[in-house]
């Protein structure tokens, strides 16, 4: 999902979803490090996604393995050169009424 100026409250968003486990991060287009604190769930213990595991030492590795399949994954779609548009956060302002 790719940030929109006319919807500026939705970020950048890349992720990947398996069987049991859910990787999502938010670049922020420039390279830069992601804005938002990326997310990393355990489907089967936790269906809901209401435990973040990404800060957690003993998860790095399903992160990283996350990370590779969603790059291989985005390289076979035509992703090799991600190119997000900068994500501007989210503004005070509603979009035009027309596209609401």
């Amino acid at each position: 999902m790719y940030y929109e100026k006319q919807f500026p409250y939705t970020p950048n968003i890349r992720g990947i979803r398996t069987a049991n486990w859910k990787y999502i991060h938010y670049p922020h287009g420039d390279d830069s490090e992601d804005r938002h604190m990326a997310e990393l769930y355990n489907l089967k213990t936790d269906p809901g996604e209401n435990n973040n595991l990404i800060n957690l030492p003993a998860h790095d590795a399903k992160k990283r393995e996350l990370q590779v399949q969603l790059a291989v994954l985005m390289d076979e779609v035509g992703l090799k050169e991600d190119k997000m548009p900068i994500d501007e956060g989210v503004k005070k302002e509603l979009p035009e009424a027309k596209i609401r």
